[in-house]
Parts: C-alpha cells; sequence; structure tokens
C-alpha cells in the first residue's frame, strides 16, 4: 500500500504531469475518497495515470490522461457491488 498522499486535480494538465514525474515509479497505486465520498484509486506511471472511482452506484469508472496531462479516455470497466 502507498502511504504518501497526493493532490489530484484532473483539470490541471501541469499538476499531472509533476504526479507523473515525482511519482512515476511507484509500485502501488495511491487510495482515498473524492468530494462525493467515493473511494478512488490513482495509478501513477512515468508516461500515464489512471483514475478509479468506484462510484456509488455500483460502476467503477477509470479516466486515464496521457503523458501530457491530457485526458485520454474514459472507460467503464464494470460494477464493484
Amino acid at each position: 500500500m502507498n502511504t504518501n498522499e497526493v493532490f489530484f486535480d484532473s483539470n490541471n494538465p501541469k499538476l499531472l504531469r509533476n504526479l507523473m514525474k515525482e511519482h512515476g515509479d511507484s509500485t502501488f497505486p495511491f487510495y482515498g475518497k473524492n468530494d462525493e465520498g467515493e473511494d478512488i484509486e490513482i495509478h501513477i506511471c512515468k508516461t500515464n495515470i489512471i483514475f478509479k472511482t468506484y462510484q456509488a452506484n455500483g460502476w467503477v469508472r477509470a479516466n486515464h490522461f496521457d503523458e501530457d496531462g491530457l485526458p485520454a479516455g474514459e472507460m467503464f470497466e464494470g460494477r464493484w457491488k
């Protein structure tokens, strides 16, 4: 488990690029909660970020960001509950 804390703002490409630079070698994802109280999981690599939300409606949404910190797609990975 990753015990470091990170601030994530999907509307801030510069911040996302900095996260990739600082935490791109992370072995484990970062965990937390969003403003709606839903569980989140952030996978940070050197060239991309995957931001997963375990939504209250039971679905897992995965937002992908490219090496420039820009949105690269959104997928629903199925139900988690």
